[in-house]
């Protein structure tokens, strides 16, 4: 299987960021397109780098995403970074439900702080790995 063409068959952009309740806090909304041959599930989703980071969230009712649709969903991420900065390597990782297996997708992201210290992301690369596929779930 060929994990490079089916990533690239899965897209995910950020389509919205707005600031949240308190300062630091950013409301991040993303859109996760299926241009696959088979429909899949969003089970969850998180953010963990240290500079750009989120709680998990576990989607009570799992995202369908039929194929040839998208979905978008909100997630509260906390990044307090100086303006202009830049923050590397930081991951949006969903774990998808799809060919009778779970998945997790890693976007990785680069961070940039524009000059009023507000966030935004921009897509360096998605890759998809098979849960266990290492041995390790």
């Amino acid at each position: 299987m060929s994990f490079g063409n089916e990533s690239s068959e899965i897209k995910v952009e950020q389509v919205e960021r707005r600031s949240a309740d308190f300062p630091g806090e950013w409301l991040f909304t993303w859109r996760v397109q299926n241009n696959t041959a088979e429909p899949m599930r969003l089970l969850s989703i998180r953010v963990p780098h240290e500079k750009f980071r989120a709680t998990e969230k576990t989607f009570e009712r799992p995202l369908e995403i039929s194929v040839g649709t998208s979905v978008t969903f909100d997630m509260t991420v906390f990044c307090d970074q100086p303006q202009e900065s830049i923050v590397e390597n930081a991951f949006l990782i969903l774990l998808i439900d799809w060919r009778q297996a779970h998945w997790r997708l890693f976007v990785r992201l680069q961070i940039r702080v524009n000059k009023q210290a507000m966030p935004d992301t921009v897509i360096a690369s998605i890759t998809l790995q098979r849960v266990g596929f290492s041995g390790i779930s």
